[in-house]
């Protein structure tokens, strides 16, 4: 069963909270009160006002704009496409060994699937199941929590499987990004890059998975895509959340949170590299 869905801290990261903010900081008592899938707010940018999205977000009072995204300098034409080839170079250098169990560990672990089509590198996310008590309607990574004595790296393969029917011998595990910490619920999550051959076929779980997508990194990283609002949650540090939305690859989802958090270390260390 899925456990590390978007808004879970959504998806901040240990390293460093301001910069890799946790999923949905705890603003049960301090979030403003908004109708669902209303996006109200200066902390957004004015084109994405008038939109409405799918999930509701639990957006404090406080909440200010961010920065930019962390790929704005590099060329619309260095972001389009993105290969494969080009998203595992940049990242095998900088991703941990899917083999080395974190020092701490985690509760839960998600598979990020990438493939490429058209020559360019499309990532798998599910909406999770509106039955699931937890973070429910929200886009996430296939993943769950571990079983006693499994190792990390095999619970997400097997939550993969689970939740979409991936089958784990067609997944080549790269490596793992940084743990993600869901702060509100004091519990860690790891995600591991995962490569397929091809555009795999998938089948989804009904009881947990409401909706599989298959989403472009070009699309994500194109501009108006990213933005991110800075959330002040009484006795915590300010944390800097990030937000996607594209109607034409999203509709009319929302990625924030853990699974956002993801995305963003990913397509930094993508584009901070070269394209070759």
């Amino acid at each position: 069963m899925s456990q590390a869905g978007p808004s879970e801290p959504t998806d901040a990261a240990e390293a460093n909270k301001a910069a890799q903010p946790s999923d949905t900081a705890d603003t049960t008592d301090t979030a403003e009160p908004t109708e669902a899938g209303r996006t109200p707010g200066a902390a957004e940018a004015p084109e994405l006002r008038s939109r409405r999205f799918r999930q509701s977000i639990p957006r404090p009072r406080s909440a200010a704009a961010g920065g930019p995204a962390p790929w704005t300098a590099v060329l619309a034409a260095d972001r389009s496409p993105i290969s494969l080839e080009r998203v595992a170079a940049a990242l095998e250098p900088v991703l941990a060994s899917p083999f080395e169990e974190p020092e701490h560990r985690p509760h839960a672990s998600v598979l990020v699937p990438l493939f490429e089509r058209a020559g360019d590198t499309n990532v798998v996310l599910i909406r999770r199941s509106m039955f699931l008590m937890s973070s429910p309607g929200d886009l996430a990574f296939p993943g769950g929590r571990l079983e006693r004595g499994e190792r990390a790296v095999d619970a997400a393969l097997r939550e993969a499987e689970e939740e979409v029917a991936l089958d784990p011998r067609s997944v080549s595990v790269l490596g793992r990004l940084t743990v993600v910490s869901r702060a509100r619920v004091h519990e860690r999550v790891v995600p591991y890059v995962g490569l397929l051959e091809g555009e795999p076929e998938l089948r989804r779980e009904p009881s947990e998975v409401d909706a599989i997508l298959m989403v472009s990194l070009s699309d994500l990283a194109a501009d108006g895509v990213y933005w991110e609002e800075e959330w002040q949650i009484p006795g915590d540090a300010p944390r800097l959340l990030p937000f996607f939305a594209d109607e034409a690859a999203l509709g009319d989802d929302v990625l924030w949170g853990m699974t956002a958090v993801v995305i963003r270390e990913l397509l930094s260390a993508v584009l901070s590299a070269p394209p070759s």
